[in-house]
């Protein structure tokens, strides 16, 4: 008995681990957050819209997962929202997540409900989120809106909601190209501890309504940025390879660049000339921010004002690409280097 009991210990300690790791996971945080103030309204019981928050399994994990199914990729039963090709969930994409949306109550400035929308959430006077609870939610989607593993620091966003911190866009956010003439793109916000490093990719579906020409860049970052660097997909099926929200690595397979910047700049393309973007195009972003403070997070994002005209207008198309020089030889000996060269 005593040699079987030995070999028993190990299989229970096995079993009991992925309910251990699930309970520390983004999406626990996400499903506590929901559990707390959408229940009045989106139980098993209730069920308000057709949507059930509480989850249904034996247990919390089980019932997270049932609740990460709900939502994770579906379509709103809001027909406006359906309309626009939005899903409750959209992994990476706060913008185009509908129940974010409606949870949103201006966290995002930029992002609020149409007229066909309905009411944002809660209704009926039911209990509020605070703006750390709605990040916490637009985080776990800006990561990809995985159902395991812990993607960001949950302790970070509430240091940054409860003792302050920088933002890269104090004055809030740019303002977008007037209708008609183009459209923006919003790259984060993700936050970086005090004297913190980071670098991050996000594959950016476009949905352009038709082929196009971009003739000006505006590429606007803070002041804390790196670079900023914009790349295209050589073809759906290469964006389809990548995973969706912020990711570490650059997994630069079918990509071509388009453009790259070390400061806040407006790229203007000459008279008659234009990129050449199809209806389907799908950009890969990167953006590297460094905190400079030794006190305060940062909550770092970037915007980009596409410019555009229908396609045909430009006499010229335009391309990029990135010409490397490893020829400058620059010693770190704490003297200024001046280097001249001539390159064909």
């Amino acid at each position: 008995m005593i040699k079987l009991f030995s070999r028993f210990i190990p299989a229970l300690i096995f079993f009991a681990i992925p309910g251990i790791l699930a309970s520390q996971s983004s999406m626990s945080e996400v499903y506590a957050v929901l559990q707390q103030k959408c229940m009045p309204c989106h139980s098993n019981a209730q069920k308000e819209a057709g949507l059930d928050l509480e989850g249904t399994g034996l247990t919390t994990n089980l019932k997270t997962l049932n609740v990460y199914s709900n939502l994770v990729g579906k379509t709103p039963g809001t027909a406006s929202a359906a309309a626009r090709g939005e899903k409750l969930i959209y992994p990476g994409r706060p913008d185009k997540s509908f129940l974010f949306k409606k949870i949103n109550a201006g966290l995002d400035p930029l992002l609020s409900l149409a007229q066909n929308d309905g009411q944002p959430m809660p209704a009926y006077g039911g209990p509020t989120m605070n703006h750390n609870e709605r990040e916490v939610i637009r985080q776990w989607i800006q990561y990809g809106a995985k159902s395991n593993g812990v993607q960001f620091d949950r302790d970070l966003i509430d240091d940054y909601y409860t003792n302050g911190g920088l933002q890269s866009f104090p004055d809030g956010p740019p303002p977008a190209p007037a209708a008609g003439e183009g459209f923006q793109v919003h790259m984060g916000p993700f936050y970086l501890p005090k004297g913190g490093e980071v670098e991050y990719y996000q594959k950016y579906e476009l949905d352009l309504p038709a082929n196009l020409e971009v003739n000006r860049i505006d590429v606007m970052i803070g002041n804390d940025s790196h670079h900023f660097i914009i790349y295209d997909f050589d073809s759906p099926n290469d964006a389809n390879a990548v995973s969706a929200g912020l990711r570490p690595d650059p997994y630069h397979a079918g990509i071509g660049l388009v453009a790259a910047v070390q400061y806040a700049q407006d790229l203007i393309l000459p008279a008659g000339t234009a990129f050449h973007w199809e209806k389907n195009l799908v950009l890969d972003l990167n953006s590297h921010y460094i905190n400079y403070s030794g006190i305060l997070p940062l909550q770092a994002e970037a915007y980009l004002n596409i410019y555009t005209q229908p396609a045909g207008t430009a006499k010229q198309e335009m391309h990029s690409t990135l010409i490397a020089n490893p020829n400058i030889p620059i010693p770190n000996n704490n003297t200024l280097i001046t280097h001249t060269q001539n390159i064909v």
